[in-house]
């Protein structure tokens, strides 16, 4: 019977195995709640991102469009695939846009060691066939080396209904900067 029988004691070799599988299953469930930890993270994002009501965007060097933020759809009625494949020019009016794009070229020339020149500018957005007045801070962001990572801006709706197009506002007016 298996009770009954008398087993050889373990040999070092056999201890070295046992102590090989258990720090190979102690390294499996820490990489599996790890993941876990990712996945949890990766939620509560998505949740934040989608439901946030400004728009979070950032920009290349080239001032080309390399995230939004999916509310952007319910600020401009325009899908964040398409303002990511169309640029800026999907959700800014065109004067507004020839006022903000010599703004940021300007904040991306300022020395790495200058102050954070955080910039918060009055904006039309287009919103189907109206414009719309929001509010737009954009600041640059830096690595620890100074070298540009990105344009990050934060889009705040600051009229609730849009207007028609044929309203003759001033295309943008450019805050002090922060």
């Amino acid at each position: 019977s298996l009770h009954n029988k008398k087993w050889p004691p373990f040999t070092d070799q056999d201890r070295e195995l046992g102590q090989v599988m258990i720090s190979l299953s102690s390294e499996i469930l820490k990489t599996q709640q790890a993941a876990e930890a990712v996945r949890a993270s990766e939620r509560r994002y998505r949740l934040l991102a989608e439901n946030v009501l400004d728009v979070i965007l950032t920009l290349d060097a080239q001032l080309r469009v390399t995230y939004v933020s999916p509310s952007v759809a319910r600020l401009t009625a325009c899908d964040a695939r398409h303002v990511l494949e169309r640029g800026l020019e999907a959700i800014v009016t065109p004067a507004s846009l020839a006022d903000v794009r010599p703004i940021l070229l300007e904040m991306l020339s300022q020395a790495a060691d200058a102050p954070d020149g955080a910039r918060t500018l009055d904006v039309d957005l287009k919103r189907g066939g109206a414009t719309g007045r929001a509010e737009v801070t954009f600041s640059v962001l830096r690595g620890p080396d100074g070298r540009m990572i990105s344009i990050i801006g934060s889009i705040s709706p600051r009229i609730a209904a849009a207007q028609p197009t044929s309203v003759n506002a001033p295309a943008m007016s450019q805050a002090a900067p922060a």
